[in-house]
């Protein structure tokens, strides 16, 4: 990676909209898991693990894909897409974080557009 580039807007995700509303997501994933966990406090261990796992851990692996530089495009199309499995799961009843999510994976992961000559 070249001095002074910022991570999070490197070459290797296609679309800089993609990667904005994938750091939104990741943020609403660990502010939910938060709010989740506070809530919940009261709940089983199970409970606990459950949003612990889906929501911190889905919003800290999907910032990490985002803002990490990857040694192969691979890993970090992996890393993102389990980040949002793993978010998505506890939060498939909103409907809007889905539909969300489904947009940051097109977003991220479309062929950028051919250059005019």
């Amino acid at each position: 990676m070249r001095p002074g580039v910022c991570v999070a807007y490197s070459p290797g995700v296609t679309s800089t909209l993609g990667r904005r509303l994938g750091l939104s997501l990741a943020a609403i994933f660990l502010v939910f898991g938060v709010i989740e966990l506070i809530t919940h406090r009261d709940d089983t261990v199970g409970a606990l693990l459950f949003w612990g796992i889906s929501l911190v851990g889905g919003g800290a692996i999907l910032l990490a894909g985002l803002t990490r530089d990857w040694p192969r495009r691979g890993v970090e199309q992996a890393v993102i897409v389990v980040g949002i499995l793993l978010g998505t799961n506890a939060t498939v009843w909103t409907l809007v974080v889905p539909l969300l999510s489904l947009a940051v994976l097109v977003l991220l992961f479309r062929p950028a557009p051919a250059l005019a000559q």
